[in-house]
């Protein structure tokens, strides 16, 4: 779930739950990002595509948009972008400073047929986007590291 730190006037902080919770998905790693937060959360998508996980029948990962709309309003949660969705999983994510290069989690096989799909060994890698002046994110490339024996996932930047 994912909560919301409030404070007053830098002196108090209280823990909200986020209205766009769901009680039956899990949502974890929120970013901030333009007007609102990007997450990452197995919730159902707007497209038909996902594959479900077989230990727990939810919908694979993916990352997600929701804006906030003044200090306690929240808008229509909905997937980031469909140019960074695939039927596997996506998330969490992170963005440079200018927002414009996108950074996540995905598997490494994302071609869709059923041997990727049940394939324990398909393993995550991260990932990379780039936003273009129209708003569309470039084709994933591939970080350089990535290596299909192990998992290399949750990506992270920091001002250094």
């Amino acid at each position: 779930m994912l909560f919301c730190f409030i404070t007053t006037y830098g002196q108090d902080y209280s823990i909200v739950q986020l209205p766009f919770n769901s009680s039956y998905y899990d949502e974890f790693s929120p970013v901030y990002f333009e007007d609102g937060l990007v997450f990452c959360s197995n919730r159902k998508g707007e497209i038909f595509l996902n594959f479900t996980d077989d230990r727990s029948d939810k919908p694979l990962f993916n990352i997600f948009y929701v804006e906030q709309g003044g200090k306690t309003n929240w808008g229509k949660v909905s997937l980031l972008s469909k140019d960074l969705n695939t039927s596997f999983n996506e998330g969490p994510a992170t963005f440079n400073d200018r927002q414009n290069v996108v950074y996540f989690s995905r598997n490494l096989n994302v071609n869709r047929r059923i041997g990727n799909i049940i394939d324990r060994k398909n393993y995550l890698g991260i990932f990379y986007s780039k936003l273009d002046r129209e708003g569309n994110w470039s084709t994933p490339g591939a970080f350089q590291y990535n290596n299909p024996e192990y998992n290399l996932a949750h990506p992270s930047l920091s001002e250094d």
